[in-house]
Parts: structure tokens; sequence; C-alpha cells
């Protein structure tokens, strides 16, 4: 089958959708690149140098009737989204057709295909906020949405702006409450970014629905990224949830995350947290220890915590931590951790690797060495980790 055959054979669903749209605009007769455009589909996808044009994305785009909408977007399988997907990435589509997909999402907002609002919505993305039309036309879909996708990309794409819009704040506050997890997720992760600093009543709303949320993955996230909104209330908050016996392992393991992100993590926080440092020692320290606590997934995102210099960023972090960073303090709890056959073997080999990149001294690792020396099971493969750590360590 060549090349053209094949394409006939992709789009036969898109083909058979496209031709209930009469009124599609022609492809123009010229294009930028000085080559003539395509306006079959099946014979555009299979001509390499045939440009997309904003007729023919809008063609793809309502190809895109009928196929499934999932929590994330359409079925990516889907015919016509292959298709759709293969026209973008032509070398040569066109520079400036940003500017006009977002015209073609503003167009076909309302289209009583789910799949096809979707597709709408985050081509207007890149325009949400560029003019009044677009702002606008973005928030009174939403107040008649009923699709969960569609409503959890429209916050996804208006989100960024609550803090200086009034309505796009009532609608994060709406959709937090959606029945929808993947909605409520989406609205509240707004709240617990730089976006929304300074804002007392979204930090309120986060609080509520880390306490209450019926969903652990949602209640997770929030923990995991709550010293994001520089609230004064997140350390204390995430020390609570770490403090309590009762807590979810789910829920301490992101908590455990976030107190992390409070001072150190990826990128570093700014500023750091002493009361996160503190309370960090703390839990990795805490016995005795099991496979679940201190998080084995947490680990290895304290070793961006170091005094070296490589540009402002870090220096700035240098400055704010140095008054009360001990890296000899964090690296005795990481050796211990690493010695500790009760914890989980992938958290203590982070652990190791965590102390090589802070620099460590080799004398930690040859105690380590020593003690692991000759065990079995989890202590054996910790002890490989420890042996590499050596080798290289100064």
């Amino acid at each position: 089958m060549n090349r053209y055959h094949f394409a006939l054979f992709l789009l036969a669903g898109v083909s058979a959708c496209t031709k209930k749209h009469e009124d599609a605009p022609a492809a123009a007769s010229s294009s930028p690149t000085g080559i003539a455009p395509v306006d079959d589909v099946a014979a555009f996808l299979a001509n390499d140098d045939a440009p997309l044009t904003a007729e023919m994305e809008e063609r793809l785009v309502l190809g895109l009737k009928g196929c499934p909408l999932k929590d994330e977007s359409y079925d990516l399988d889907c015919d016509a989204a292959k298709a759709l997907s293969k026209a973008r990435n032509k070398k040569t589509t066109l520079k400036n057709l940003v500017g006009m997909s977002a015209g073609i999402g503003k167009k076909h907002l309302d289209d009583a295909d789910p799949a096809i609002r979707f597709e709408s919505v985050r081509m207007m993305g890149s325009l949400f906020g560029a003019d009044d039309g677009t702002q606008k036309a973005l928030l009174d879909r939403a107040k008649i949405e009923a699709h969960p996708a569609v409503l959890r990309n429209i916050a996804r794409v208006v989100g960024s702006r609550h803090k200086g819009n009034s309505e796009v704040k009532a609608l994060l506050f709406r959709l937090a409450d959606h029945p929808s997890e993947a909605v409520r997720s989406e609205a509240l992760g707004w709240f617990v970014t730089s976006f929304s600093q300074g804002e007392t009543d979204t930090f309120d709303k986060v609080l509520e629905k880390l306490e209450k949320d019926p969903s652990m993955a949602v209640r997770t996230k929030l923990c995991s990224s709550l010293s994001r909104s520089g609230d004064s209330r997140a350390v204390p908050t995430i020390k609570k949830y770490l403090d309590a016996k009762t807590t979810d392992d789910k829920l301490y393991g992101a908590c455990f995350g976030g107190l992390v992100g409070a001072w150190a993590g990826f990128p570093k926080a700014d500023p750091p947290s002493k009361e996160a440092y503190e309370a960090t020692l703390k839990h990795l320290t805490m016995k005795p220890r099991t496979h679940e606590r201190p998080p084995w997934n947490q680990i290895s995102s304290i070793r961006s915590a170091k005094l070296e210099v490589k540009n402002g960023f870090d220096q700035k972090w240098v400055d704010a931590a140095k008054p009360w960073f001990k890296p000899e303090a964090v690296n005795a709890a990481l050796s211990d951790l690493a010695g500790d056959s009760n914890a989980n073997w992938i958290g203590r080999s982070a652990a190791v690797d965590a102390m090589v990149e802070m620099g460590a001294p080799k004398v930690v690792f040859s105690v380590l060495q020593k003690k692991l020396a000759g065990k079995t099971g989890e202590d054996a493969l910790v002890l490989k980790t420890v042996e590499k750590a050596l080798s290289g360590a100064k």
C-alpha cells in the first residue's frame, strides 16, 4: 500500500464527516510557501509539501466529530485525531496559524459535538485574555457546558487569570465542587500555584477540600503543592497531616513531598522555609520507619539542596537558606535512612544518590558499606548503590 492509499484509509472517517460540512471554506489557491495547498484531506496528508492552511485545519477539526472524549482529551487513537496531529506536525505548517486557529476555535465553540468543543477551547487558549471577545466566549461557554472534559479544558485555559478576574475566580470556585474528580482537580490546582498568591479565599477553599474531598487523588495533589500558594498556613497544615498517625499513607507521601518542596525541590522554593526544613529532618529520622514512611518516591528531590551557585537563582536560595541549612545534618539523616532495613530499599537507594549529589564525604559511604556488608535481600540492593557512590566519592 503506497503512502497515498494509506492516507485514504486513515482518513476514511474524516472525509465522511467533512463532506457534511458543505459550507466549509475552500482551500486558498496560494500560500506563503509558494506551494499550492491541497483541497482533498487524504491527498493533503499524503503530500509532505502541502501547507496546512486555516481552511484545511478547520476541516480536520470538524472531522473530530464522534471521537470519544475522555477525561484528558478525545481519544488520540481516533482516525480523525491522528489526521489532525499529522497535519499540525508537517514541516510546512504556517507559522502564523496560531492566531487563525484561535479564530476557528471560537467559531466552533458551541458545536454540538463535545470533541469539537474540546478542541475549540484548546485552540482558543493561545489568545485567552488577548481580547475581550475570546475571554467572554470561554466564560459564557462554561456557564452552559455539560461535558466534564470540556469544562476541565476551559478551567485549564482560563485558570491562570483568576487572581485579577472575578468571573474566572467564580468559575473555578464553582468547578471546585463539580461532581467530576478531574474537573475539581483542575480548578483547585490553580489555587495552589503562584497565580493565587495573596488570595486567602482560594487557600481557604483548598484547606476545605484537602480535608473533605471524596477523592484521595485530589487531596494528594493539593498537599503536594500546598506551599506553592505562598500562604503562611501551608507548612503548618502540611505538618499537621504528617504528624497525625491516622493520615493515609498516600496522603502522607504527598504531604512529605510538599514539605520538601517548601524549602528545596525542583525548582527550589522561593523563599525556602526553615520551618519546612526542620520538619523534613524530623520525619526523615522518625522511627520506626516503614516501607511507606518516609515515602520512597519523595526522597530524591532533597538532592537539590546544596550550597552550590551556578546562577542567580541558586545564589538567591543560598543567601536565604545558609543561616540555617546544614548539609551535614541532611546527610546524616539520609545516611541513617539508607542503613535502615525497615525502610523501603528504593527510598534508601535514593537517599544514597542524594548524598552523592549533595557532596557527602567519602567516609559517609564507607560507614554505610561496612554496615551493609554481607547482608542479603533489599540490604544487598542498597549496598550496590553505596558501592557505586563510594567509587565516585571524594
